[in-house]
């Protein structure tokens, strides 16, 4: 029932085990991303200048985050960039208007409205080029950063929010 095989000493186990191998890397989160690819650091300052930084980095997900590249708050000119920090709440709602929930890829992107972290939409046009252009003027340039918690848009402008509707008066004495 078997086969028996002599040999002519005892085996034993090597002295030196192998080394076990090495814990895999954690998988990269969306702020790994954005620090790794080198191009982002006034989107990763202002992430932090607001808070907002540990909360993206330890989303669960998935989120999606249309990513202003540094070359595009350039375009906003130091006094631009400025004026955001030193209002956090504007900047943040900015900020929030570039994130959306899901994991949106660029096959998922068609023509038509999505709605951001901050409740407003964004308007996504897919060109007959293939180009994907945000708000009428915004292109997403470099597509599919993937994530462990979602996925990295980068885009060649900040996006900014719709101005929020003038508030109406019920004062009954106006008339």
């Amino acid at each position: 029932n078997g086969v028996v095989h002599e040999i002519n000493k005892v085996l034993a186990p090597p002295s030196d085990p192998a080394p076990a191998p090495a814990p895999a890397p954690a998988p990269a989160t969306i702020t790994d991303v954005l620090e790794e690819k080198g191009n982002f650091q006034i989107l990763l300052a202002a992430l932090d200048a607001t808070g907002l930084y540990e909360a993206v980095r330890t989303a669960p997900g998935p989120l999606t985050l249309f990513a202003p590249s540094d070359d595009a708050f350039g375009l906003l000119g130091s006094g631009g960039i400025a004026a955001l920090l030193d209002n956090l709440d504007v900047l943040a709602d900015i900020l929030l208007y570039h994130v959306v929930d899901g994991n949106v890829r660029s096959v998922d992107l068609v023509d038509g409205s999505i709605t951001t972290a901050n409740g407003d939409d964004i308007h996504v046009d897919v060109r007959s080029n293939g180009n994907i252009v945000i708000n009428g003027n915004t292109l997403v340039l470099h597509r599919d950063l993937l994530a462990s918690n979602g996925v990295v848009q980068e885009i060649n402008k900040v996006l900014e929010p719709p101005p929020d509707p003038p508030s109406v008066t019920t004062d009954k004495d106006c008339y």
